[in-house]
C-alpha cells in the first residue's frame, strides 16, 4: 500500500501574533532549514510522496486573505502577493541539488562540529551539493556551527578550487520578510510595482564565489564554512573543467 503524506508543514499554526514563533515560523528562513532537515530524514524513510502545504498563502480553505500585509504567517511558500519565500528557494535548490545521494564516508568527511548540524550531498550532471542545514524545533537549544569538509574520490579537477559556489538561506540572506521589516518598516497594503521588485529581489537566492585548497590530485578541501542557527548553507563543487 502506498504511503502518502498529502498535507505537510512544520506546524499547523498560521497568523503571525507577534508573540509566538510557530504563527509566524512559515515566512522564515526556519522553514527552510525544516524542509532541508526532513527531506533528509526523508531518504531513509517509507513515504513515497510528500505534499507540503500549501504552495500560495491564498488559498480558499480558512476563507481568502482579508488583509493586504506582505507577511503575516500563513502556510505558503509564496506571499499573497507572489513573492517566494525561504521554503520556496529550498525546495528550489533541493530540485535541481541531484537525484543521487552520497554517503559520507572515508576519504571524504565532512566536520560539522554540532549536533543539529548535518549534510545532505546530493549529486547531479555537473556538481556536488552539499547541503548544510541547521535546524532545531522552536525553544529547542541550538548554535552556528563551522563546516570543515574534505572532499576525495569524485575526480575534481583543479578548477573546482576556484570554481565553487556557496548558496544561503539565513537571517541575512534570501529573506524577503527580512527585508522587508529592516528596509521597508514592515509596510501594509498593496505593494507598489517597485516594493514588489524589491521584495522578489530579496527573496533571490543568495550566491557568493567560495575557494577551496587543492590537498591531494582529486582532493579538496573547504574549512571553516558558516551555517548560522536555523539556516541553509549549500555548497556546490563542479566536477568538470
Amino acid at each position: 500500500i502506498p504511503f502518502v503524506i498529502t498535507e505537510f508543514s512544520s506546524n499547523y499554526i498560521q497568523g503571525d501574533n507577534g508573540k509566538d514563533i510557530a504563527g509566524r515560523m512559515h515566512d522564515l528562513p526556519d522553514e527552510a532549514a525544516f524542509l532541508v532537515s526532513l527531506i533528509h530524514q526523508k531518504s531513509t524513510a517509507s513515504a513515497q510522496v510528500l505534499s507540503y502545504w500549501t504552495f500560495s498563502d491564498v488559498f480558499a480553505e480558512p476563507g481568502f486573505p482579508s488583509h493586504n500585509i506582505s507577511f503575516h504567517g500563513t502556510f505558503g511558500l509564496t506571499n499573497i502577493f507572489g513573492v517566494p519565500k525561504p521554503s520556496y528557494r529550498a525546495l528550489e535548490m533541493l530540485h535541481t541539488g541531484g537525484e543521487q545521494r552520497l554517503p559520507v564516508y572515508g576519504a571524504s568527511t565532512i566536520d560539522l562540529q554540532s549536533d543539529t548540524c548535518h549534510c545532505l550531498p546530493l549529486l547531479n550532471s555537473t556538481h556536488l551539493n552539499l547541503f548544510l542545514h541547521n535546524y532545531a524545533m522552536p525553544g529547542a537549544p541550538i548554535e552556528a556551527c563551522n563546516a570543515d569538509i574534505r572532499l576525495s574520490g569524485l575526480g575534481f579537477p583543479h578548477k573546482s578550487a576556484s570554481g565553487a559556489i556557496l548558496r544561503r538561506i539565513d537571517e541575512d540572506h534570501t529573506n524577503p520578510r527580512g527585508y522587508w521589516i529592516k528596509e521597508m518598516g514592515m509596510f501594509s497594503g498593496y505593494p507598489t510595482i517597485q516594493q514588489k521588485k524589491q521584495l522578489k529581489k530579496a527573496s533571490e537566492i543568495s550566491t557568493s564565489p567560495v575557494s577551496g585548497d587543492v590537498t591531494g590530485p582529486t582532493t579538496l578541501e573547504f574549512k571553516r564554512v558558516s551555517v548560522p542557527t536555523q539556516a541553509v548553507a549549500v555548497l556546490s563543487v563542479p566536477l568538470f573543467s
